[in-house]
């Protein structure tokens, strides 16, 4: 009878382990989601560890600034070139926005030419990325949205989808031509993202 019960009791014992060893394995592949380090988050989005914080000074463009002698980029959008049909309206959108107001920039990598990839945010943490994609004025930049995580992905998708169905901004145009197209005559397939975290995290 002892030895019956202490079978029992070492298979149960083995059970337990094997049950919380497969949880700490579930836990484990969701890490990169579930413990993104604060320093990487700014209102609530995953943004990166650099920080610029100061009054917007000039606006070059649609999607480019400066700000603490610091020429920001905004990431995940492009805005119309300045010689297309909406390009000094989506300028001015942007100036209505930020020019003059102190806003903060998150990022964690620059461009080719320098220039801060930034989510810019206002004091009341709206992200002026995603509005001027909300009011016509820019296009989501979807050949680069696995920069992004994906919660801020779908929030692009979803502005640009009802900014198309409302005819606002450059969307009032019939046949409106992406600013990558006018500027380097292709139209690049939308990347494919293997995870739902920024590229950059890992």
């Amino acid at each position: 009878m002892y030895l019956r019960f202490l079978t029992l009791l070492i298979i149960s014992f083995t059970l337990l382990a094997c049950k919380f060893e497969k949880q700490e394995d579930t836990a484990s592949a969701d890490k990169p989601d579930a413990t993104v380090d604060e320093a990487l988050i700014h209102c609530g989005y995953v943004v990166g560890s650099g920080r610029i914080v100061g009054a917007v000074q000039s606006i070059t463009d649609g999607d480019t600034f400066k700000v603490n002698g610091e020429k920001v980029r905004l990431a995940g959008i492009d805005a119309p070139e300045a010689a297309q049909e909406y390009g000094l309206l989506a300028k001015d959108k942007l100036e209505s926005y930020a020019l003059g107001k102190t806003v903060t920039v998150g990022y964690q990598e620059r461009d080719q030419y320098g220039r801060i990839l930034g989510s810019v945010f206002l004091q009341d943490c709206t992200l002026v990325n995603l509005e001027m994609v909300k009011e016509g004025a820019a296009w989501w930049y979807e050949s680069y949205q696995c920069q992004d995580e994906l919660a801020l992905r779908k929030k692009y998708s979803t502005a640009q989808s009802q900014a198309k169905k409302s005819k606002l901004g450059l969307w009032a145009e019939e046949n409106p031509v992406a600013p990558w197209v006018y500027r380097n005559g292709t139209n690049p397939r939308p990347a494919s993202c293997k995870t739902d975290m920024p590229s950059w995290y890992f």
